[in-house]
Formats: structure tokens, sequence, C-alpha cells
């Protein structure tokens, strides 16, 4: 971390922190941070467009004019006010009155488009904050690849310092990019190795100054140039939001001794990566309760991640369809018939068996694909509620459980175990064994089991359904297999609050340590008049907990 004289290290991490946020969709505030850091401020948006001032009107036979700096009117008919007007393309920008179209040049008869080209020339690689290539006076904030960028300008006195992502003060070690011919292709930003760019010649015009791509590797990336590639610093093993594409992620994982990772996309190209849940959403119910969870990785020799979905194995047709020799005994299998329609037995063979990336049966085509059919999906009884949740009968399986507890599969690497505690995948050790069930043993069948490694889960082996996980609701509980029911555990000793218990009561759990300090409780009560104060854990007059109660504001 660059540290600066004026700021001690917990500030600088402060400012690095708040700037995350300063920048939301492109919105900036320009009320100043302290005296050294400022945020820029916004000179124009580039989904704002100049429209000309008189309007102009379509007319002598023209097909299209332009009606602004980046918006054209196509003519398709006498009725000017219902002709249909369109922002120009990344590909060209500009609406250019001379080409009768749009362009990547623009109109320079007009004072107002020339001067906002400065802004919309920026082409976006990325999303996310990007220093000006040729000021150290602004920035520009990308929405997204393929985007033209908004222009920020910092305050008279200021330059943009790409690491805090703010305006700063004194000296911010930016440097203008210099394009030359000589040295590689991709060249290293000189002010912050996280960004790189690419000086695009003129073939035509040897003579014109080239035009800047700037590329940014994105939080916790920096470009090496030596591969020519960016190159992601692990933390720690997980999963972590690639900052430049919402639709990315890194995994990090432990291999011949050192952190390694690896770039996955989310299965959906409209879904994005949730950094707090470690899962991917779908983009347009994010913000809603019905989130959508799915795997965090599609298949990988290397890590052995699959998707997999909970489908309904039972038959669908037993027959083939008239004239066909092929069809799908049910959602996973393919069924062989002969001529008549009727299916040979001894000919069916699962799909998985074939290509494990293809494990479902498309409705009676015979044809193994990657997606089960809307009818094959079924609640999965390994979901007690949306979340992450493990593979009870497999230590290197855990399932994202969706809104409506349909379940999707995925696996850890050959040296890693799933961990409920952390809610991934972790190295394999003494504090992370493998725990599973062998559910399908007769001894096991129809038996209730503790999830041992968090025994808020637990697990009921039935003999018809197969495994069903359950899990416990109340704080402090755990599945108490001899009670067949969850039962209070205490976490520590002292004295705790028994659920559901009414505010007044005078009952509490006293949790002690026995030989081997293994922990017990029992029920104790508080002596008249004091009942239990359940948030600070004592006996206290009834008046005096009411007046520790907050104050209720209408």
């Amino acid at each position: 971390m660059t540290c600066w004289k004026v700021l001690p290290p917990c500030q600088v991490l402060l400012l690095i922190l708040t700037a995350g946020t300063l920048a939301q969709n492109g919105q900036t505030s320009q009320n100043t941070i302290n005296e050294e850091f400022t945020p820029g401020v916004l000179r124009q948006a580039s989904t704002d467009d100049i429209i000309y001032d008189p309007p102009v009107t379509c007319g002598n036979g023209l097909l299209t004019v332009c009606v602004g700096c980046r918006t054209i009117k196509i003519c398709v008919g006498t009725d000017d006010t219902t002709n249909p007007t369109q922002i120009c393309p990344s590909s060209g920008p500009f609406c250019n009155t001379a080409e009768g179209g749009c362009s990547t040049i623009p109109d320079d008869s007009l004072e107002q488009c020339s001067t906002a080209s400065e802004n919309l020339l920026f082409r976006c690689t990325g999303k996310g904050k990007y220093p000006d290539p040729l000021s150290c006076e602004g920035y520009y904030y990308c929405g997204g690849i393929d985007q033209t960028g908004d222009s920020y300008r910092c305050p008279s006195g200021y330059t943009y310092n790409s690491k805090v992502q703010l305006c700063q003060r004194s000296n911010s070690g930016c440097k203008p990019i210099n394009c030359t011919n000589s040295g590689p292709i991709l060249k290293v930003y000189p002010s912050n190795n996280q960004y790189f760019y690419y000086c695009q010649y003129d073939a035509a015009d040897t003579t014109a100054d080239p035009s800047i791509i700037m590329f940014s590797c994105g939080d916790g990336a920096t470009f090496d140039t030596s591969t020519k590639k960016c190159s992601y610093k692990c933390r720690r093993e997980g999963l972590y939001a690639k900052s430049t594409n919402t639709n990315m992620y890194y995994q990090c994982y432990w291999a011949n001794g050192k952190l390694s990772y690896i770039e996955r996309s989310c299965p959906q190209t409209d879904q994005v990566f949730d950094d707090t849940k470690k899962v991917c959403l779908a983009s347009t119910v994010a913000s809603s309760k019905r989130r959508f969870w799915t795997t965090l990785a599609s298949a990988d020799p290397a890590h052995k991640r699959r998707l997999v979905r909970s489908v309904g194995p039972g038959p669908r047709n037993a027959r083939c369809e008239d004239g066909k020799r092929l069809g799908c005994a049910d959602c996973s299998s393919v069924q062989v018939c002969g001529w008549d329609g009727n299916p040979i037995e001894s000919s069916k063979y699962r799909c998985d068996s074939v290509d494990r990336s293809k494990p479902y049966c498309s409705g009676n085509t015979g044809v193994c694909v990657e997606k089960p059919a809307a009818d094959c999906i079924k609640p999965s009884n390994l979901c007690p509620e949306p979340g992450i949740f493990p593979q009870p009968t497999n230590c290197r399986e855990y399932i994202f459980c969706d809104n409506e507890k349909k379940s999707y599969v995925a696996s850890c690497a050959a040296n890693e175990v799933y961990s409920h505690t952390n809610q991934d995948c972790v190295r394999t050790s003494l504090a992370n064994p493998c725990f599973q069930l062998n559910c399908g043993a007769p001894a096991s069948q129809n038996q209730w089991y503790a999830y041992t490694p968090n025994a808020t889960l637990y697990v009921f082996c039935s003999s018809e359904a197969g495994p069903m996980t359950f899990k416990c609701s109340g704080q402090h509980s755990a599945f108490n297999a001899n009670l067949k029911r969850c039962d209070f555990r205490c976490p520590d000793t002292g004295r705790y609050a028994i659920p559901d218990e009414p505010a007044d009561s005078r009952r509490y759990y006293q949790c002690v340590a026995g030989p081997g300090n293994v922990l017990s409780y029992n029920v104790q009560e508080c002596p008249v008049p004091l009942i239990f104060d359940a948030e600070n854990r004592r006996c206290a007059p009834p008046q005096q907990q009411q007046e520790q109660q907050p104050p209720v504001t209408g």
C-alpha cells in the first residue's frame, strides 16, 4: 500500500474504501472528503447529447439527418414528428452531417459537437474508473464494456490518483501517456500497473495522433509485461469478484504449495457474481427477494466443478414416439426402442455415463443435453431453505438452493472438502476432515444424524426419498440425535435466554463446564421480583430493564 506523509496508513485505507462508493453508476459527489483528496466533477455524461436548436428536419430526399452531436434521425415518412431517432453506436459515436450518418469523426462544423467529442471519444473496455490517458487532471467512469465513458475533471490544483481513485492536491504520481512506435504493443500505464494501454495508429494518416485505448486489470490484479496478461494476486482461498466484469470472478486455490487462481464466468451471460454471497445471481432480480442461486463455476477439468440440478428420476414415456427409435426413459436416461415403439430395456443408459457435462435427456428426442426440461426440475430434499448447504453423502460437493428449493450441485477440487462455516471449499486437514453419510447402507436407512461439522444441520436417511437435510431455527440450537430434535447448545459458560420465553420471564439457561470441559445446561430462575434480562444476560428488576429499552420513535 502506498502511503503519503500527510496521512497515516489507516486514513489512506479509509479513503480507498470510501472511493469505491463514490462513483456508483457514474454518480459522484462534489463534496470534498478532506483537504488532500476530493472526487472529480462530472463534465458531461456519456448518455447525454447536445440536440440542435433550431431542430433539423427531414426533407430534400434525405434518408437520414443529424439532429444532435450523437443523434441521427431516419427519414421514413413525410410527417417529421413521427420519424424515429436513435443514438449512434459506440463503433461510430458521432453523427457527421458531411458524411450523412454515424461516424468516428465528430461534426467539426459545429463548435458544441467538437467540444463534446473529448468525452465521447473515450472507449470503455470494462466497468469502473479509468485515468485520462492524456491528462492528469481527470478520469472517466465506465458503466461497462463497449460504452463511452463519463468525463470527470479534478478541481484546480488537483491531479487524479488512480491508486486511491480520487483527485489529490499534492503530487499524486500521475504521468500522462506518451505513445511511441517502439516497445511492446501493450504497455503498462506509468502511474499504476493495474492499468495498461494500446496506441492505435491511423494507417491512412501516419501524421495523425494515435488513439489511446485504456484497459484495467481490475481490483487486486496487475498487468504482467512478460506474459502480456493481467495477473491476480490471491489473498487466500475462496472466490472473489472481478471488478471489471460483473459476470466473472476469480477462484483462488492451493496448488503445489502456493496460491493459484483461475478466472471463471457465471453459467449465464445475464448473471452477476455477488461477492458477499459468493454466488451468481440473475441480474434482473438481484435486488429482490427472489434470488436465483446457481453454480459458482461451469465445468472445468482441473477443479471438477459441474452443474447438476435436482431432477425427477421417474419415467416420462415408456414408449418412443412413432417412427423414432430413441427416446427418454426418464429425465436422465436414454431409451432405445424397436420400430414398433416398444422400449428395449437392456439398451437404456444414463446420459452422465456418456458425457458428464450433458446429464439430462431432452424431452422424447433421446438426445443428452446440459440443462433439464422444465417438467423435470423438482424441489430438492437437500434444501431446507434458500442458501448454500453441504451434500451430506459427499464431503467434496455442496449445494445452492434457490427460492423454490431447487438444488444446484458444485464439486470441490480433489484435495478439498466443503466447509459450511466458510461456505466454500477448503483444503482437507485435521480441522476440516471429510464428513459424509452412507445413507444407502441398510443400517443407516430411516435414521436421524447430526451433521457433525455444523450441528445446526441434520439429516434423515430415508429409505424411499434418500437423504433429507434440515436446519435448526433457534439461536444456539443444535440437533440432538438422541432426542431426535433441535435442542439448546451452550456456546460458552454463563447465562442465556430460553428461546420463545416471554419478555418478563424469570427462567434462563445456566451453562456450566463439566468433566473434560464438556458444557451442559440446566434451567434456573431469577429470585422474585427480578426477571431475566436477555440482552445483558443477568437478572434485573423489571423497571430497570424497561428503562434500558430504546425509546420508540415515530
